[in-house]
C-alpha cells in the first residue's frame, strides 16, 4: 500500500575541515557531533603527507533532538576548532549553493548538468557559465545563462586570471 505523504527526512548538514595533522581529530569530531545527538551520515578524511596537514568532510544529520542554528554551531564548535587550530565551515544541506560552471569545449558535462539542474535533480542554484572558448554559449544562453567568455593566450594568463575572479565574486 502505498500513501501520497511524503517522507520528511533530518535536516543534513556538513561540516568541512582542515588542520595540522594530528591524533585525536577524528575522534574529537565525532564526539562533538555525538553530544549534540546528531547522527554521522558520511564521512572522509585525509592527510597530505607533503604538507602535514589534516582535511575532513562529515556529512550528519539530526537526531531526535534539533540541531542548533549554523552561527550556534560555530560557537560551540568554536573551543574544539582553536585546540586543534583547525579552518572549519558548517554547511547546511538545505540551502542550494551557489555555483558558476566553468568549462571548455566539450559539451557533455555542461549538458548534463544543466538537465540535471532544470530537472530539480541538482540542488544547486547555477548562476552561470564561464569558458575560454564560444562552443558552448548557445547552450547556456538556452537555458537563460549568463555566458562568459574569457579567451586566454600565454600573454595574458594573469589579466584573465583576474577577471575570473572578478565574475566569481560577483
Amino acid at each position: 500500500m502505498t500513501t501520497d505523504t511524503p517522507v520528511l527526512l533530518p535536516p543534513r548538514f556538513v561540516l568541512t575541515v582542515s588542520c595540522p595533522d594530528t591524533r585525536g581529530i577524528v575522534r574529537a569530531v565525532s564526539d562533538f557531533l555525538y553530544r549534540l545527538g546528531s547522527t554521522i551520515y558520511d564521512a572522509a578524511q585525509h592527510r597530505d603527507p607533503l604538507t602535514d596537514h589534516f582535511f575532513m568532510r562529515v556529512e550528519f544529520e539530526q537526531g531526535t533532538e534539533p540541531l542548533p542554528a549554523i552561527g550556534e554551531l560555530d560557537r560551540e564548535f568554536r573551543k574544539l576548532a582553536d585546540l586543534y587550530r583547525m579552518e572549519w565551515q558548517f554547511f547546511d544541506l538545505r540551502e542550494p549553493v551557489r555555483v558558476l560552471l566553468a568549462v571548455s569545449r566539450h559539451g557533455h558535462c555542461l549538458n548534463d548538468l544543466l538537465h540535471r539542474w532544470d530537472s530539480g535533480a541538482l540542488p544547486a542554484e547555477i548562476v552561470g557559465v564561464v569558458s575560454n572558448h564560444e562552443e558552448l554559449r548557445s547552450l547556456a544562453e538556452w537555458y537563460g545563462l549568463p555566458y562568459y567568455h574569457i579567451p586566454v593566450s600565454a600573454g595574458d594568463k594573469p589579466q584573465r586570471e583576474q577577471e575570473l575572479l572578478r565574475i566569481l565574486q560577483e
